[in-house]
């Protein structure tokens, strides 16, 4: 999902889809914690020799050693499936546009991208590179949050040069429409189909609330939240209680909490990414220490709220978990894979 205009409104720093944390303890340690220390790997990763002036960036995970790589030349972008195990890359699909934003989810792959001035695209095509949906906005930016538990639903923000917007949610495989659900630019979808957004607030955040496709009717769910970020079945929340910024995580069945502690700069606050594992058993994300004045990159599990320390001075950048949770994506333009059985952090895509 992309989120691009946070100073829209105020209160949707809540919908960066972005959280911050620290754990209870106890604390453990992955094998290597130190960016510049790699343990050894029993699965190869054969790094992909880009040309860093063509290179986009990594779109995701096709499986759990498959990724997909964007390209862009001559007015042209290709994507191309890559397999880091055996080194091996395919063309899957070329687009008549500058492409900015590749998401995959599944089978399907979505990109984000322009063909002309003051018009934006969106374009989905499946694993097979087969073009399943498209569709111009004229608009001066765009943002989506697209499904992960139903690819056949796209919150789509179509912003004009005034910052107005109009919203709309698409069914891209299907072919329905249902134009203004709700009056929010920034909405991240739960896992049984419904819509979390922000409305307007004061003090330490904004409130939450939950927008019911089906019956098209809005519920209130939490006050003063910063940020939220879902993942099918479970929900994570920051938010302050008593004055300090806590991690609220949901499930339907029982709810969690967990101290966090957020950076400031340049008088906002520094939202840490987040990012909740395919089972939905941990999540990782970046955590402050206001001792070094650093980021250190951990996982929090769900079972028994232990944290493990994977990289010590972090930055604050993408995160991506592959299909079985065994490895992470990461860095701007996610180039990057951290093994979390090993503790290992080799390079992707060098240059």
């Amino acid at each position: 999902m992309s989120i691009k205009q946070g100073r829209l409104l105020a209160a949707v720093l809540a919908l960066a889809m972005i959280a911050a944390g620290c754990a209870n303890e106890p604390e453990k340690k992955a094998p290597a914690v130190d960016a510049n220390v790699q343990t050894t790997d029993k699965q190869t990763v054969i790094p992909y020799e880009a040309d860093e002036q063509t290179f986009q960036t990594v779109g995701g995970w096709l499986d759990d050693k498959t990724v997909v790589l964007a390209e862009y030349d001559k007015k042209e972008t290709t994507l191309s499936t890559y397999d880091f195990s055996e080194g091996s890359k395919k063309e899957l699909y070329r687009a008549d546009m500058a492409v900015t934003h590749v998401e995959v989810n599944g089978t399907y792959i979505l990109m984000q991208g322009s063909s002309s001035a003051n018009t934006t695209n969106l374009l989905l095509i499946d694993s097979k590179g087969t073009k399943r949906f498209e569709k111009e906005f004229s608009s001066h930016d765009l943002s989506f949050s697209w499904s992960e538990a139903n690819p056949d639903r796209l919150f789509v923000t179509a912003f004009n040069e005034d910052w107005t917007y109009e919203t709309a949610i698409y069914y891209p495989l299907t072919g329905f429409e249902d134009a203004d659900p709700i009056d929010a630019p920034f909405a991240e979808w739960s896992g049984n189909g419904n819509l979390f957004f922000a409305k307007d607030g004061g003090g330490k955040g904004s409130p939450l609330y939950q927008y019911d496709v089906q019956k098209q009717e809005e519920k209130k769910m939490a006050d003063e939240v910063l940020s939220v970020f879902s993942r099918n079945h479970t929900w994570i929340t920051l938010s302050y209680e008593n004055d300090s910024p806590v991690f609220i995580v949901q499930d339907g069945i029982k709810k969690q909490r967990f101290p966090s502690s957020l950076k400031e700069s340049e008088g906002s606050l520094d939202l840490p990414k987040i990012e909740i594992s395919p089972s939905e058993h941990e999540f990782i994300t970046y955590e402050y220490n206001e001792e070094s004045d650093r980021l250190n990159l951990v996982s929090f599990s769900l079972l028994d709220q232990k944290k493990t320390v994977h990289i010590r001075d972090a930055l604050n950048m993408p995160l991506m978990y592959s299909p079985d949770g065994t490895r992470v994506l990461y860095g701007f333009q996610l180039e990057k894979v951290i093994n979390l059985l090993t503790g290992s952090l080799k390079t992707l895509v060098t240059f």
